[in-house]
């Protein structure tokens, strides 16, 4: 490459990059085989998927943690969690209370309540809440499942709002 200018080993190199993918593509294809038509049925049943929604969706609740500085508080962090029970216990994940001196959580229902630590595991990264169960008679907690039945490649549905 002695007599080449950088401005010409570039241009090389691009041609060639450019030649391998059209090679490439010539060879193996576009891959559009294997893109999934919009009129083949999908892998779940989105009815099945939108009652689940409907079922559970006013358990789960925004959570807000902040930081009081001063006579105010700071927004710490947002996450989410789910009402266990009727009891007004709450499920979330420790790393989005951690540190907090206020914790407050939405109700999909348009109330907020403050909520006490009840406890916390590190290791699992999760956090029991606890809010006055009185506001709470209308909201059916979410259901547990039976984990010992389930099989790989079963559908898990997740429901949150953990940005907020």
């Amino acid at each position: 490459m002695s007599g080449l200018t950088k401005f010409s080993a570039l241009s090389v190199a691009s041609v060639a990059i450019v030649a391998a993918l059209v090679l490439a593509l010539a060879l193996l294809g576009t891959g559009e085989e294997r893109v999934t038509a919009a009129s083949t049925p999908s892998l779940f049943d989105q009815e099945v998927v939108q009652g689940i929604y409907q079922r559970v969706s006013p358990a789960v609740v925004k959570i807000r943690a902040d930081r009081k500085l001063g006579p105010n508080y700071s927004p710490l962090a947002v996450g989410s969690g789910f009402l266990i029970d009727s009891q007004g216990h709450v499920a979330t994940n420790n790393h989005v209370i951690a540190g907090a001196d206020r914790i407050l959580l939405e109700f999909e229902a348009g109330f907020t309540l403050e909520a006490q630590v009840i406890g916390v595991s590190l290791a699992n990264d999760l956090a029991l809440l606890k809010v006055d169960p009185a506001v709470l008679e209308n909201i059916r907690p979410a259901e547990f499942g039976d984990s010992s039945a389930v099989r790989p490649g079963q559908l898990a549905v997740a429901i949150g709002s953990p940005f907020g």
